[in-house]
């Protein structure tokens, strides 16, 4: 229904391949986090923009990929800004060679915003008849004024749940806040 499940691949960043991940995580002490007292709870909650409806489409990882930036945005520059999560679901399913509402793989929502940027969602609304439609080369450039630098995966092939869950944690304890992907079934409609 949006969120499309992946396998690793060569071009992920991670923790354990990455040198400028292991650093950037070092100085957030991050990478203690066994060593560290985690919280059970921890809520980053009200430095995050509102939930928005994606409605029907499956843009769910477009609109997970937007809000991380956006606390991002919010963050370092102290100033809200709301992005495009169809120009991600675009421009992800573009680089995939993909057309119409197929979803996206969180790698491919988080490359197109590391890749071109975020544009403001003033400049290219939400709209389902804007689907398959190629932006303007000037909502491309408008992207790239707010453009990730970097991402990298918690998960790898190596990473048991017991792990991830621990990553997770000190990630968001550090404040630094992740987009996780679940498979939902069209059975949930029926629920």
């Amino acid at each position: 229904m949006g969120y499309l499940p992946e396998l690793a691949s060569h071009r992920d960043r991670s923790v354990r391949d990455t040198e400028s991940v292991r650093e950037f995580l070092k100085a957030g002490k991050v990478l203690k986090a066994g060593a560290l007292k985690l919280p059970r709870r921890f809520s980053l909650r009200k430095q995050f923009p509102l939930i928005r409806n994606q409605g029907p489409m499956g843009a769910c990882v477009a609109f997970s990929v937007v809000a991380l930036c956006e606390f991002f945005i919010a963050r370092l520059y102290k100033k809200a800004f709301r992005g495009s999560p169809m120009f991600v679901y675009k421009a992800g399913r573009d680089d995939l060679g993909w057309s119409g509402d197929t979803g996206l793989y969180v790698r491919s929502g988080m490359g197109a915003a590391t890749t071109y940027g975020i544009p403001s969602e003033k400049r290219w609304p939400y709209l389902a008849s804007s689907l398959d439609k190629d932006p303007p080369a000037r909502i491309w450039i408008n992207a790239q004024m707010f453009q990730m630098t970097e991402y990298y995966r918690l998960d790898d092939a190596a990473t048991s749940m017991t792990d991830l869950d621990l990553r997770i944690r000190a990630n968001l304890t550090a404040n630094l806040p992740c987009v996780k992907g679940w498979p939902v079934y069209p059975s949930i409609e029926q629920a």
